[in-house]
């Protein structure tokens, strides 16, 4: 399994400033219903998004769901170890490494 080196993760930092403040300026168009769904803490909730979503991830979790944790399914590759690394440090996802 791929890892990130700290000099990478230290380039990481500015792109990850930047989906913070790109996060906070959204606006989420839900019911009551959606909000109460995301937020509720009785069982699991999955969040199945594809690449091009891929951002909201992290921002739906701070908003709405900051006491749970959050898991992703990512690759075993390279690009799956920067991504691991990026969203570990955008809002504290948890990895969990597959197949490449």
């Amino acid at each position: 399994m791929h890892a990130v080196s700290t000099w990478r993760r230290v380039l990481l930092w500015p792109l990850v400033r930047l989906l913070r403040l790109w996060g906070m300026s959204l606006r989420f168009d839900m019911t009551a219903d959606d909000v109460r769904n995301c937020a509720k803490c009785d069982g699991p909730v999955a969040f199945v998004l594809w690449h091009n979503r891929l951002f909201l991830a992290s921002e739906i979790h701070r908003r709405f769901r900051p006491q749970r944790p959050l898991y992703a399914l990512i690759s075993a590759s390279k690009d799956g170890a920067l991504l691991t690394a990026f969203f570990t440090m955008v809002g504290g996802l948890r990895a969990i490494r597959g197949p490449s």
